[in-house]
């Protein structure tokens, strides 16, 4: 090949990248500007401005334990779940500082506690939301550095998965509505009632995330709720460990807050979804 051809291929190679490069960033900052204008509650995170009272941080416990149109209704007064499937109270507190970092601090944080085992599973799920939401971007960072490093380079590879899709469908409606409306199946309460006793699990990274919550939280004059929601009976008493295991919880959050432990409070199977989740019924 001579020079000339040699430098014809190369100019070739670099228009395409430089087409690639453009396209990437065109198409992402589009997708981006639609995300932005979603009632999905990471979108609202972003976009910041909201006027919650009262803001729910936890896992799926958390989603299917407090819902938030009943609650808004009974409290007289905007109550806004930002809980999420899988969040780990590392991600939760990234996401309470983010959402104070663009809005005005709420009056009361309630942080349902027993996410403490939870691992960073949401946290990869939400690449859509590592640039625009800086906290949550920074452990992302810290805990995925090749997919950040990729998302970083490819922005449309940032909106690959599951959650831009959920975001979409939430254009035009709230997403604070969610909740199990659906009522846990005769066999696997027959199959929790045979099952042996175990303990829970906590990771020391989320009981350290826990204490800085709290002390955040204290700091920007937020009144801070500690609650465990309902499991299923049959299944709460198979938790061999529970006292020591709440008892830790305690300690890490400072020690200084009543934890609102309603593990046992509820006994109507009718009122769960499955063993650790309530449903419609059962939701506040």
């Amino acid at each position: 090949m001579n020079r000339h051809v040699l430098g014809r291929t190369l100019a070739r190679l670099a228009l395409l990248a430089l087409l690639v490069w453009a396209g990437d960033r065109f198409f992402a900052w589009g997708f981006a500007r639609v995300l932005a204008r979603s009632q999905f509650r990471f979108s609202l995170l972003q976009s910041g401005g909201q006027a919650a009272r009262v803001v729910v941080l936890g896992d799926s416990r958390a989603v299917n334990g407090f819902y938030a149109p009943e609650l808004t209704r009974l409290l007289g007064a905007p109550v806004l779940n930002l809980g999420y499937n899988g969040m780990s109270t590392r991600l939760a507190e990234a996401v309470l500082r983010d959402y104070l970092a663009r809005n005005a601090p709420p009056r009361l944080l309630v942080l349902e506690i027993t996410n403490v085992h939870e691992e960073e599973y949401a946290l990869a799920d939400l690449r859509s939301y590592w640039r625009g939401c800086p906290e949550i971007g920074r452990l992302a960072a810290a805990e995925f550095p090749v997919q950040h490093a990729a998302a970083r380079l490819s922005h449309l590879y940032a909106l690959n998965g599951e959650v831009p899709l959920r975001a979409l469908y939430y254009l035009r409606r709230s997403d604070q509505d969610w909740v199990n409306r659906y009522r846990i199946a005769p066999g696997l309460i027959a199959a929790t009632r045979a099952a042996p006793g175990f303990a829970l699990t906590a990771r020391e990274e989320n009981l350290e995330a826990l204490g800085r919550i709290v002390r955040l939280a204290r700091a920007s004059g937020i009144e801070v709720r500690l609650v465990a929601t309902p499991y299923l009976p049959d299944y709460f008493v198979r938790i061999t460990n529970w006292t020591t295991w709440i008892a830790r919880i305690h300690r890490a959050a400072g020690g200084g807050d009543r934890i609102w432990d309603y593990t046992g409070a509820d006994g109507d199977p009718s009122h769960f979804a499955d063993r650790v989740h309530l449903n419609d019924l059962g939701a506040p």
